[in-house]
């Protein structure tokens, strides 16, 4: 097969770039070999799927050398020119995605000229208003636009006053204060998921200088309530002041942090709904239904298919099976056309599942379960699957889904450690309440409430309370006698 890096590169291409890579390629100025160009044009016209039949290395090289006999040197020549190109190509694409505006004003500041220099400024003051930078990158943009403009006065040698020196400064405090911010999310954030101390120095004196000095700017007033949401025990009020400033300032903010920023807000509510669950649930959900209206929970112009289903979860676990119903056939076409299908099915199961409707939901799985699923779509089929069984009295095949479902843990390669422990202690103490055991059933219940690493804990409570046999029932109210 060609050569994996060429093509690893190539599918990483957006269609629109396609055509602009082969005009790249064809330019004598970055490219002096025919051939090079023709194995360009060859492999793109297998874009975007380049099955592995059709771009052998044999293949090519007859389209290429018809009349030559297979060259492997050749072929890897070639192919080793070619990736170069596609390498200086994406670093091209990147340079051009830059402000090409301000490097212009440095030429120009640089060689002193004056006229064109001048132009370029009063041009891009015109285009600041309509289309300009926001967020952080609003001030790294004002501060490098100040800084050429001091350049400029500096070579011009006028003995006047001139601000742009101070407003340099001023916009380099802001968005150092904005990048300093941004990054302690991070680090909290990494701290949390790996569950262990990292260092994180002058977390107090930048934020304490963010205080007296920023708090009037939006962006670092978000992420300032962010950390504080994420540091202090009493964090209600500044979760509260969070919202308040996205709702009035995230157009100030660019489409990355107002993604970041919901997610901070949305993740806080999810980490508490065992405070006061109804509340946190329908934070989230408003929260989330926020997000998608802003338009920039979109990435590549689709909806995550994850973001889709906690949506819907949120919105079940409310029991607003209507506004779900609505959901999914309102934003079905927004995914990604490969996970359409599986998403489709898989919520449908769930809503079904929630409104106890568990034959049409078990119609809906078995569609799912015909499809390549990731390990999140399959754990979650698996759990459901076992639910059902439960709520049809279908204990053989509850048993035999239990035991399945318990083998596939143990031989997975691809689950962590601590979610394998979770599901295997779901199925084991499931177990055992199936088994009725009455010598063993009053311990259960304190397993259930003692184990950690445990999912749908309620639910096995229910379970347990369903399924209590009279005599441990018989017990335990001579207990509370």
């Amino acid at each position: 097969m060609i050569n994996s890096k060429v093509i690893r590169i190539l599918k990483t291409l957006k269609s629109s770039e396609i055509p602009k890579l082969i005009d790249f390629v064809q330019s004598p100025y970055f490219n002096s070999k025919r051939q090079v160009y023709e194995l360009c044009v060859e492999l793109c016209k297998h874009y975007p799927l380049f099955q592995e039949e059709r771009i052998h290395k044999e293949n090519i090289h007859n389209k290429l050398f018809p009349k030559q006999t297979f060259d492997s040197k050749q072929m890897g020549y070639l192919q080793s020119d070619l990736v170069k190109l596609l390498v200086q190509f994406l670093s091209y694409e990147n340079i051009k995605s830059t402000n090409q505006d301000l490097t212009r004003i440095r030429v120009f500041a640089e060689r002193n000229l004056h006229q064109l220099y001048k132009r370029e400024v009063d041009a891009m003051a015109s285009k600041q208003i309509h289309q300009g930078p926001s967020g952080a990158d609003q001030y790294k943009f004002n501060f490098e636009l100040h800084d050429l403009k001091d350049l400029y006065f500096i070579n011009t040698n006028t003995r006047k006053d001139d601000l742009n020196a101070h407003l340099a400064s001023k916009n380099l405090d802001l968005y150092y204060i904005c990048r300093k911010l941004q990054y302690f999310v991070v680090l909290l954030n990494r701290k949390q998921i790996l569950g262990k101390e990292i260092e994180i120095p002058h977390l107090a004196f930048i934020l304490r200088h963010a205080k007296e000095n920023f708090l009037d700017t939006p962006i670092v007033k978000a992420y300032y309530e962010v950390i504080l949401m994420q540091t202090k025990d009493k964090s209600l009020p500044h979760f509260y002041n969070l919202k308040e400033t996205i709702h009035d300032y995230k157009s100030e903010f660019s489409n990355k942090e107002i993604a970041e920023i919901y997610e901070e807000a949305i993740n806080y509510c999810i980490q508490r709904i065992s405070y006061n669950q109804a509340f946190y649930i329908d934070e989230a959900l408003k929260l989330y239904m926020e997000f998608l209206d802003s338009g920039s929970m979109y990435q590549k112009g689709f909806l995550s298919h994850w973001k889709f289903k906690n949506i819907i979860k949120l919105g079940l676990l409310l029991d607003r099976f209507e506004f779900v119903d609505q959901f999914i056939n309102t934003y079905i076409e927004k995914i990604e056309p490969s996970y359409r299908s599986k998403a489709l099915h898989y919520n449908y199961a769930e809503l079904c599942f929630a409104m106890q409707n568990f034959d049409k939901a078990l119609e809906y799985l078995s569609l799912v379960l015909q499809e390549d699923l990731e390990l999140a779509y399959n754990l979650g089929s698996r759990m459901m699957l076992i639910k059902i069984f439960y709520q049809n009295n279908e204990e053989d095949a509850l048993l035999s889904q239990i035991a399945a479902f318990t083998i596939f843990l143990k031989r997975s390669k691809n689950i962590s450690n601590t979610k394998k422990k979770i599901y295997l202690n779901f199925c084991d103490i499931l177990n055992k309440i199936m088994r009725q055991n009455p010598k063993h059933y009053l311990k259960i219940k304190k397993e259930i409430k003692d184990t950690k690493l445990l999912t749908d804990t309620n639910w096995l409570l229910k379970v347990y309370e369903e399924l209590m046999p009279a005599s441990v029932k018989a017990e335990t109210s001579d207990i509370a006698k």
